[in-house]
């Protein structure tokens, strides 16, 4: 873990001393290790001061720091795409509603107007206008 730390460090330009001292430990089975602590068992030495990582190393992290930026301003993009498209997709929808409503208020505008002629022709009927004569040469109508 600490090695990964260092190598953060080194991959980001921060060169600084460690203000911690970092501790060389082997364990029972002849492992080495680096800790900022000190050695339970073996502690073969002390540095003062942190190594920078190979270039090679530091390179490889940079990429794959690289890669994983890039990973995720491509998946922002997606999301981002889709958001896009959902609110569209929102104001199709809506709109088709609006235009539906309207057909129907036109619809039932035109029925009553229809309802209304009907209406108005059936009075007529059943009350006839009679023409006659009057006793001055016009038409007198009731």
């Amino acid at each position: 873990m600490h090695t990964l730390i260092i190598r953060k460090v080194n991959c980001c330009n921060v060169r600084s001393q460690a203000h911690a001292e970092i501790f060389k430990c082997k364990n029972d089975k002849g492992t080495i290790s680096y800790q900022g602590t000190p050695c339970s068992i073996k502690t073969l030495g002390k540095l003062n001061k942190v190594p920078d990582a190979p270039i090679e190393e530091q390179i490889r992290a940079q990429e794959r720091t690289d890669n994983i930026v890039e990973a995720n301003r491509q998946k922002d993009a997606a999301r981002e795409l889709e958001r896009l498209q959902r609110i569209e997709s929102i104001k199709r929808y809506e709109l088709e509603k609006k235009s539906e409503a309207q057909q129907r208020q036109a619809e039932a505008a035109e029925r009553a107007a229809a309802a209304a002629e009907r209406s108005a022709q059936a009075a007529s009927a059943r009350n006839p206008i009679h023409c006659r004569p009057d006793y001055v040469g016009g038409l007198y109508c009731n």
